[in-house]
C-alpha cells in the first residue's frame, strides 16, 4: 500500500456478526492489511432537481468507521474504530465502542449486509 497511497480498495458489507464487528468481502487479496482504516457507507436514494426534475444522483455517506482485526484471503473481519464520545462508569471511566447496527434514534444508519466499505486511511503510510 505505501508504494501506490492512491490505491483504492472498495468491497461491500457481507454480513453484520454483531454489535460492533462485521464480516467484508475484502481480504489479503485486495490488499487488507491490520494498518487501514475503512468506512462504511450508505448511497442516498436519487436526487432530483427540484426545478427541472433532471437526475442529480446519489450522495455517498459514511455511516461507520472500521478496522480490520482478522484477515483471511477472500474476507475480513472488521470492527468498529469509533467511539460514542460517552464513557462506561462499570469499567472505570473506559470509552465506549460506536455501535454498528440497532442504534434507536440512527433508525437508517445501521450497517447492513451489501453497503460499501473503502478504504480511508493506512496508517503505515503516516509514519
Amino acid at each position: 500500500m505505501s508504494e501506490d497511497s492512491n490505491m483504492t480498495i472498495k468491497g461491500k458489507v457481507a454480513e453484520t456478526i454483531n454489535e460492533y464487528t462485521v464480516m467484508t468481502n475484502l481480504g489479503t487479496k485486495d490488499g487488507v492489511t491490520e494498518s487501514q482504516r475503512y468506512g462504511i457507507y450508505k448511497i442516498s436514494d436519487p436526487i432530483e432537481d427540484p426545478d427541472s426534475g433532471e437526475d442529480l444522483g446519489q450522495i455517498e455517506y459514511r455511516i461507520a468507521r472500521v478496522r480490520p482485526v482478522e484477515i483471511e484471503e477472500k474476507y475480513s473481519i472488521m470492527v468498529t474504530d469509533e467511539n460514542t464520545g460517552g464513557l462506561d462508569f462499570s469499567s472505570y471511566f473506559t470509552s465506549v465502542p460506536k455501535s454498528l447496527t440497532k442504534n434507536p434514534s440512527l433508525d437508517n444508519q445501521d450497517v447492513s449486509r451489501g453497503d460499501i466499505v473503502k478504504l480511508m486511511m493506512d496508517l503505515d503510510d503516516e509514519k
